[in-house]
Order: C-alpha cells, then structure tokens, then sequence
C-alpha cells in the first residue's frame, strides 16, 4: 500500500530537480562504474588499454543510465529533446484543490489490535504553460502540485 505515495514522492523529487542534477547524478555513476571497470580490467590485460576501455564503459553506463531516466520524463513534441533539461516555464493557472486518501490497514491478532489508518493530502491542480527552449513549441499540460505531506486523519479500530 506504499507504493502510491512513494511513487508520488519520487514524481515529485524529479520534477524539482534542474539539469545540475542530473551531471551530479552522471558523475556518480561514471566514478563509481569506472572503479568497478579498472578493478575487472587491469586483471585481464595491460594497464593502458584496460584504463582506456573502463573509462569508455563507464561512461556509456553512466549516460545510458542518466539518459533513460530523463526518458521517463515526457519529449518535446517538435525536437524530441528531454523536457527535464529544455523546458521553460511561462505562466501558471489555478483550476482546483484535489484531495487523495490512502487506507492503510496494520495489526491483527497477533498485535492486540486490529485497525485502518486513514491518510488524507491535498493538491492544488494548475496548468502549466511551457515552452521549449531549443525549438520555441509552446504548450500547455495540467499539474497536480501538492499542498501538504500526508496527514493522518482518523484511525479506526476494527472488532475482529
């Protein structure tokens, strides 16, 4: 049952995140594949090619790994290029407050107690207007921001 709002948690991480974090993310790839590929390669070979050959797979890890996560991210429409590193905000519009809730149910005989938590988070719905940067298409897509963490509204004990 935590697989909704971890999953709502990490949309929302990535969406904040700007194009530095992405290189910082890369860098940490690429050293800590680069380590693994020394290490794996000086044992077959010689030291020359074998550094040149973990650099070179370190780094197409590293990108191909960044590279798939910014395509999780939607793709501009016109260039194709990752909104994530080319998208420039332009306006905002209020159109609503959502409210989401979540149950989650704990205990049972074995904890004296059997009882649903209930969760409530509130979002405030916007569209966003956008425009890329490389190519200049502007566009228009519907946000949910939200307002608060999940709250605990109300626990509710079940009679078994």
């Amino acid at each position: 049952m935590f697989i909704p709002p971890l999953r709502d948690w990490l949309s929302e991480q990535e969406r904040k995140r700007g194009p530095l974090a992405f290189l910082v993310e890369w860098l940490f790839v690429f050293s800590a594949a680069l380590v693994f590929w020394i290490v794996l390669l000086l044992e077959m070979g010689t030291a020359r090619w074998s550094i040149a050959a973990a650099i070179a797979v370190s780094s197409v890890y590293a990108s191909g790994f960044v590279y798939l996560r910014l395509l999780k991210h939607s793709t501009c429409g016109k260039c194709n290029s990752p909104l994530v590193l080319t998208q420039q905000v332009l306006g905002r519009r209020y159109l609503k407050e959502e409210e989401r809730c979540l149950e989650i149910e704990r205990g049972g005989e074995e904890w004296y107690g059997h009882f649903i938590d209930l969760y409530s988070k509130r979002y405030r719905i916007e569209v966003v207007k956008y425009r890329c940067r490389r190519c200049g298409v502007i566009w228009e897509r519907v946000t949910p921001e939200p307002v608060c963490e999940y709250e605990l509204v109300r626990t509710i004990e079940l009679k078994d």
